[in-house]
């Protein structure tokens, strides 16, 4: 598919090009075309306009639908996650960025824990799930728990206390 607006990065030069590319592509002026790439060059504007239509003066930006999107699922599947834990006792569970980390008596639920999605941190000697996308690239494993904590900020709901904030935060 062909990308009618490369290098279009304010608003009016998303109108320029558009002006421009609709004269080249409109079916009255060139019947030979059809009008599936006008069709075409119309989704590419409006999916551009309302996400640059998003942009403030100073060039910070709100969450496109896409980002508000991608958060929702994520929000699922953390969701998803804690069901499966919950009824698991003895656990201390903490969100720490976008990271669960579990740590308390977990041997005993090791298994539920895999089935789960979570994985194994050695060196912290906790269990961990984070997004897909939340995997960092720089491999920060030497990072400890209080630092992680410290940068991030934590939220902790710990062992028989976990089960029944879970269930208020319904």
């Amino acid at each position: 598919m062909t990308n009618y607006f490369t290098g279009c990065t304010t608003l009016d030069a998303l109108k320029a090009r558009y002006r421009e590319m609709a004269k080249a592509l409109h079916p009255d002026l060139h019947p030979e075309l059809g009008d599936e790439p006008m069709k075409a060059l119309n989704r590419q504007f409006d999916e551009l306009s309302a996400k640059l239509s998003r942009v403030s003066r100073d060039g910070r930006t709100e969450a496109t639908a896409q980002e508000s999107a991608a958060a929702r699922e994520d929000a699922s599947a953390y969701r998803a996650v804690v069901e499966q834990i919950i009824h698991l006792h003895g656990l201390d569970v903490e969100l720490c960025g976008c990271w669960l980390w579990v740590s308390g008596n977990t041997y005993a639920h090791r298994e539920a824990l895999k089935a789960a999605g979570l994985r194994w941190s050695a060196k912290k000697a906790m269990w961990y799930w984070r997004p897909e996308d939340a995997a960092c690239p720089r491999h920060r494993r030497g990072a400890s728990i209080e630092n992680i904590r410290s940068k991030y900020g934590s939220i902790s709901l710990s062992g028989e206390d976990f089960p029944r904030r879970a269930a208020i935060a319904d």
